[in-house]
């Protein structure tokens, strides 16, 4: 399967990624499981307003990651989703706007042999065919007529220190040596009573040595367990210095691996063109060029300018006009035949243009 795959295999609810299944988390689609990598993976390419201008929940958000010796956030977005993408599955936002997932585990089972494999072993087929059934998407293997669908292996390991890894099957079934028969063998996995992981064996099968899953659970698997390798798979990295803490056995999806972390803050809405001239004042090096209407949607129309949206087109430009004459000593003042010392500005919408008069009195 390509690392750049770019078909929608499912979809979530945006409050579904904010409080049951966010970055680094684990999502059961139909027929396997995936995981929502990184925020370095995600893509907002051709999205014109998924930046959320909130500076207090930013506020918040960064004194939160401060305590983790994190990075700084410079802005917040909502999760990449165009209108159309359900209507026109073919079209670019379909195809190209999404939350980006890995499979995981990538060690799969078919069931209908019981064959055990990983991803990268080309023993299974992944088939996603029509883009108008993201949900169809499997991983099949091909042992018999009708291909039998393969479904995740469910067992993983976790640490306290946050970290997600593949369970070791290979190196567990042969107590930690490699296979005598080949370097990369398959394995055989036998559920023999529903998903009690006490009745699950499993078996190679080149050299026929067999081990039950039991002797990685409790005070057993901190025996037989190896160390943990500190893994991050949503973010394709390892701790440099590796970790010393005790890795336990934990079935995929299990509503203990993962929380999210919540932070809200009050939202205070400005009221439409208000305190438009400080606004201005404030980002004069980035708004100084919006001199019509043109420019304005042109600005508006782009991420990083979405809170132009939030205010009417002329009084902004009026506004930036207003700035610029000021900058360049064009203020009337007081007595010189201009308003009156102290008037308040007009609203330019109520204004009346008088033969020998500059201002509405």
């Amino acid at each position: 399967m390509s690392t750049k795959y770019f078909r929608r295999v499912g979809a979530a609810r945006p409050s579904h990624l904010m409080y049951t299944a966010g970055v680094g988390s684990l999502i059961d689609l139909p027929n396997f499981s995936v995981l929502v990598k990184g925020l370095e993976s995600w893509s907002h390419g051709g999205l014109t307003d998924s930046v959320i201008d909130e500076p207090r929940l930013r506020t918040a958000v960064n004194r939160s990651l401060q305590l983790y010796g994190a990075a700084r956030v410079e802005e917040l977005r909502s999760a990449p989703w165009m209108e159309g993408a359900d209507s026109s599955p073919k079209d670019w936002a379909a195809q190209g706007v999404g939350v980006p997932v890995t499979p995981f585990p990538q060690w799969l089972r078919c069931t209908a042999c019981n064959i055990l494999a990983p991803i990268d072993a080309e023993a299974f087929t992944f088939v996603n065919n029509n883009p108008r059934t993201p949900h169809e998407a499997k991983f099949v293997h091909d042992c018999k007529p009708g291909k039998p669908l393969a479904v995740a292996a469910r067992f993983t390991l976790v640490c306290t220190d946050g970290h997600l890894d593949e369970f070791p099957y290979a190196p567990f079934v042969h107590h930690g040596n490699a296979c005598v028969k080949m370097p990369r063998p398959l394995l055989r996995m036998k559920d023999h009573g529903g998903n009690q992981a006490a009745n699950v064996t499993l078996e190679c099968v080149a050299c026929g040595e067999k081990r039950n899953i039991r002797d990685a659970m409790g005070d057993r698997g901190r025996r037989n367990l190896p160390q943990c390798r500190g893994r991050h798979p949503h973010l394709g990295s390892y701790e440099s210095d590796g970790c010393d803490k005790e890795p336990t056995l934990m079935v995929a999806g299990a509503s203990n691996q993962w929380f999210p972390m919540t932070l809200s803050a009050l939202a205070l809405p400005p009221s439409r063109n208000g305190n438009l001239s400080e606004l201005v004042e404030e980002r004069w090096v980035e708004v100084q060029g919006v001199t019509s209407r043109l420019v304005f949607d042109a600005f508006a129309a782009t991420p990083a300018y979405a809170y132009l949206r939030e205010y009417d087109a002329e009084a902004f430009i009026d506004a930036v006009q207003a700035h610029r004459d000021r900058l360049e000593g064009n203020t009337p003042q007081a007595g010189s035949g201009g308003c009156p010392a102290g008037s308040a500005q007009p609203r330019m919408d109520r204004a009346v243009l008088l033969p020998h008069a500059r201002c509405h009195r």
